[in-house]
């Protein structure tokens, strides 16, 4: 019943407002708020990292020396609170990353 916006920071850096969404339904307000949480939280690792994120709440966050180790320490962290969650990775998926998701269910994942 409430209208919600999302914007664009006119300097610095970018964050989910200049993401291009590649597929799936629109992104709810809660989706878009963890999204943001887990995309800063994920991006501020030097390392290959990954961060979950469920209801404004850190599920997972792990470094690896990949995407892949990274995800299954990330996950290894809360699996049960992971399923639903939004992920982030501060790479690009690879695709012994997208084998290692297998069948768990995620609202949202971002790279």
């Amino acid at each position: 019943h409430q209208q919600a916006a999302l914007y664009q920071r006119n300097q610095g850096q970018g964050g989910l407002a200049f993401a291009q969404q590649l597929q799936g339904k629109e992104l709810s307000y809660n989706n878009l708020a963890d999204a943001e949480a887990a995309w800063q939280l994920a991006t501020v690792l030097d390392a290959p990292a990954v961060a979950i994120i469920k209801h404004a709440n850190p599920c997972g966050v792990a470094i690896g020396n990949d995407v892949t180790e990274a995800f299954t320490k990330a996950l290894a962290s809360d699996p049960v609170s992971a399923f639903g969650g939004i992920l982030a990775c501060n790479r690009e998926i690879t695709p012994a990353m997208v084998e290692a998701i297998g069948s768990l269910f995620l609202e949202v994942l971002v790279a």
